[in-house]
């Protein structure tokens, strides 16, 4: 809702589980796709999600359905080395994705993809860090494993994983 004016955002269940909870706000890159009849809005929480969309609905046959399941089915670092590797076998698991498809995707995207930067996954070495892995592991969201947990940390800063954890699970 913005002024008066409600718009749907359409976005992958990857941003789906960081969103915060309700009332609370988050700042989105979006991508507004316009056609004839109508004008729909994408939302994702990175910005390398949108690039990878964006190049995704380049594709032949591919529409915003389909890249949509694409990145809630298979994180950007991922998709990017089944795309470089040929891996059609991994590409074929993402719902509505089938041999041709993938094939398509591979041909297609090979040399476009280059340019996507994206966050390499960090090793996990803290205990807040690894207490906001089992809170994610437990079905709680992101943002709101992170705000309850840096409360925790400031008021108990020497506290092991488990402990933060049991403390985060009582606060919940």
């Amino acid at each position: 809702d913005c002024s008066g004016v409600g718009y749907r955002l359409f976005i992958p269940f990857s941003t789906y589980q960081k969103l915060p909870a309700i009332g609370e706000y988050i700042d989105l890159y979006a991508h507004l796709m316009h056609r004839e009849n109508a004008m729909e809005l994408f939302g994702f929480f990175t910005e390398a999600e949108r690039s990878l969309f964006r190049r995704v609905i380049t594709v032949s046959g591919i529409g915003p359905k389909i890249a949509l399941a694409i990145l809630s089915g298979i994180d950007v670092e991922e998709f990017i080395h089944a795309i470089k590797d040929k891996n059609f076998t991994h590409l074929t698991k993402i719902s509505g994705i089938g041999n041709k498809t993938a094939e398509r995707l591979v041909l297609e995207l090979s040399d476009k993809l280059s340019s996507i930067k994206y966050a390499r996954n960090k090793t996990i070495d803290t205990p807040t860090e690894e207490a906001v892995q089992v809170l994610l592991a437990l079905g709680y969201k992101e943002a709101e494993s992170r705000k309850t947990l840096q409360k925790i940390c400031k008021l108990y800063p020497d506290l092991k994983t488990e402990e933060i954890v049991k403390k985060a699970l009582k606060e919940f």
